[in-house]
């Protein structure tokens, strides 16, 4: 069986910045997965740790994602339930579902945020809103 075969034409130069260089997220999940298949000898290394701080520093982030739309879920299911009463087999078994995650969602964020703040390091800000040297004071 023969490879595919690859389109032949013009590569175009990034044309911004951001084009050019990955984000901090990528950039992190780059060095989580080249740390990952380079096998177990990769993860006892410096660098396999380096990569799982680095790629750990967005989890509170993402469970706080994750609790805030599960919250909005819950809300939303239960306005359908008291306002609509679908009459769907599986809607009384899935309206509940976002109910039942929001505590798996809030111990994962708490916990997460807890290692977050016991480690030292400030909380991961895209928007750079809190600068590293008044993080201290305002944790």
């Amino acid at each position: 069986m023969a490879a595919p075969a690859t389109p032949a034409g013009k590569t175009r130069a990034p044309a911004s910045q951001a084009e050019a260089e990955p984000s901090a997220e990528v950039a992190a999940w780059r060095a989580a997965q080249q740390a990952r298949t380079a096998g177990e000898k990769g993860r006892s290394g410096p660098a396999f740790r380096a990569a799982a701080v680095a790629a750990s520093d967005y989890l509170p982030e993402w469970a706080g994602l994750l609790l805030c739309w599960s919250l909005a879920l819950a809300m939303v299911s239960a306005a359908v339930e008291a306002l609509f009463h679908p009459g769907a087999a599986w809607w009384p078994l899935a309206w509940p579902v976002p109910w039942y995650l929001i505590p798996v969602a809030a111990l994962a964020w708490g916990n997460l945020r807890l290692r977050e703040k016991a480690a030292g390091r400030p909380p991961c800000d895209e928007h750079n809103d809190l600068p590293g040297e008044d993080w201290d004071r305002a944790a």
